[in-house]
Formats: structure tokens, sequence, C-alpha cells
């Protein structure tokens, strides 16, 4: 059979110095897409490398491969991202604690599931531990005004405030201790209400002071405080003309101005124009 011209021209012009149909080898038919050894990471965090050569002689690239689970691609390779440090653990944002878990198949660490601390204990530091609320022998006053005290370490190394005692008589809890209250000074006197007069007591074996019995002020008297002393109030035969309860009342008229209680005519009790 005799050969086509125009074929054997073609192939002529294939071979022939100079010319540029296809790049490279000029007996493929094809592209090369990269070069062997090559890779890169697709959209989806991927790795892709380059493969070939296919049956016609080029390579091109293949199939996405997902990376380790503590891996990620970059620059073409997976390599362990490693966010933690073998032996690392921290407290999780839900309070308990998480260790830092491998190396796995792939060599790679990552942070392992969080988990409960045992009984008792809380997160903190990134270790399960007492949350240690006080040191040995320290003492509190709580929100009832009781003294509590710091009791332990007990047998895991944990502290933890004692129950809660209530103040000697005529003391306070202040600062972790308890104290006098002190209501009165010594010497100190005072009406109670117009009933009588109380004194302040000797120190007690605390050194604590406190309010006396009451004296009560005679019948027919009131105690007044602008005098520390039992005043006499009008006589009987003043009933229905006494103007004011006792001597030293004040009754107001205005917003700045009021009359005093005093003693008029006959004992009775009037109040002074004057004040």
């Amino acid at each position: 059979m005799r050969a086509n011209p125009w074929l054997l021209w073609f192939a002529a012009a294939l071979g022939a110095p100079g010319c540029d149909f296809l790049e490279g080898d000029p007996g493929k038919l094809c592209t090369d897409e990269c070069a062997l050894g090559a890779a890169r990471c697709d959209p989806d965090g991927r790795r892709v490398a380059c493969a070939g050569p296919d049956a016609e002689g080029c390579t091109h690239w293949g199939a996405p491969a997902a990376c380790g689970p503590a891996q990620a691609c970059s620059a073409g390779e997976c390599a362990c991202a490693n966010p933690c440090q073998g032996g690392q653990s921290v407290c999780a944002a839900d309070g308990r604690l998480q260790r830092c878990a491998g190396p796995d198949e792939d060599g790679c660490l990552a942070w392992g599931a969080p988990e409960d601390c045992p009984a008792g204990l809380v997160c903190a530091g990134g270790a399960c531990d007492c949350g240690g609320p006080c040191q040995p022998g320290e003492s509190a006053c709580d929100l009832a005004g009781a003294l509590v005290v710091c009791e332990g370490p007990d047998g895991e190394g944990c502290t933890r405030w004692g129950s809660p005692a209530a103040c000697p008589e005529r003391q306070r809890c202040d600062a972790g201790a308890c104290v006098c209250a002190d209501p009165c000074q010594a010497g100190e006197q005072a009406c109670l209400e117009l009933v009588g007069l109380i004194a302040c007591a000797p120190p007690d074996e605390q050194g604590c002071l406190a309010w006396g019995a009451l004296a009560p002020c005679p019948a027919g008297s009131v105690c007044l405080a602008e005098e520390l002393a039992c005043v006499e109030v009008a006589p009987p035969s003043c009933e229905g003309e006494n103007e004011c309860d006792f001597p030293g009342q004040k009754v107001c008229m205005t917003d700045v101005k009021y009359r005093e209680c005093k003693a008029g005519p006959g004992g009775c009790l009037v109040l002074d124009c004057s004040s």
C-alpha cells in the first residue's frame, strides 16, 4: 500500500529541527501538569502529590489525601500541629482536666478529651487539687459573724474551713479574731430612753466592757440625756394644764424653730416661746 503523502509530511514535520508543536519530549502527545515529587495542599487542607507518568508519558496531579487526625497540610506536606507538649495539662473551659495525648501513629501530639477530677478536688493550674480555700491555722469571720478556723491538711493534702463558733459574750468577730465589742467607755453613763440611767460596767475577765443594769428614775421623774439625770415632771395638780410631757422636751414649730418644755408657775410644764 502506498503511503499517504500528507502523513509522511506530518511525521517529517514533527521530527524536523526547529518544530515546536509540543513542548518537551517531541514524542509525547500530552503536557505535564506537574514535576515528579512535587506536592501541594488543596482548599480543603488535603495533600495532593504529582503522579505519573501515565500511559501517554505525562505527569498529573493525583487524588487528594487527607492528613492524619493531628496533622495539617502546609506547603504540600502533612505536618503535626502539636498544640501541646508531652506531659502538659490544662484546665478545660468546662473546669475539667485536659492532658496532652500522644504521640499517635503519625508521631503527633494533641489535646485529649477532658476528664473529671476525683471527688472533692477541682482543676486549678492544670492539676486536680483541693482548691486551697485556706492555710492550716488560718482563721476568719463568716458572713454570720462567727469565727471559723482552717483545718487540715487531710490525707489528700487538702484544707477546709471548720465549723463556725460564736464569739464569747461581749465579743464580736473581727479580722479572724474574737475581740471586745465595748459598746461603752469606762465611767460612761446614758439615759435608757426616759426610764432611767445606765452606766458602763467594769471590764470582765477578758477585759471587755458592757452596759450595766438599769437604775430606774423615781416615780414622777424622767431621765434627760442632756443632764444625764432624773428630772421631776409636773406635780399631779398640773394634770390638764401641762403643755408638754417633761422638762427639756423640744417641740418643732417650723423646720428651723422649736419650743422647749420648761417648768412654769406652780411647777406645770409649759412650752417656752424664746426658742
